[in-house]
């Protein structure tokens, strides 16, 4: 699940406040969140992403998982765990 990150109790909106380790033993799965975090840095520059075809096609040849998030900004298939160090 991928909501807005915290920072300090505070919605963060600017990526670079981070720290973030990603780690998959999919990669299609690992590039579809890590997108997702990238997007969330666009949207707050009032930036676009560039399209992200590839996901949708190594997801159906079977490479791995990818979907797009919900409204709510969570997935439903990705199963995403935050571990606070």
């Amino acid at each position: 699940m991928l909501a807005v990150p915290q920072v300090e109790g505070r919605a963060c909106r600017n990526v670079e406040q981070l720290r973030v380790f990603l780690a998959s033993l999919d990669p299609v799965a690992l590039d579809t969140v890590a997108l997702s975090l990238l997007g969330l840095e666009a949207s707050a520059r009032g930036e676009v992403l560039l399209p992200h075809e590839y996901l949708h096609i190594a997801h159906e040849k079977g490479l791995g998982v990818h979907e797009d998030t919900g409204s709510n900004g969570e997935f439903r298939r990705i199963d995403m765990k935050v571990i606070k160090i």
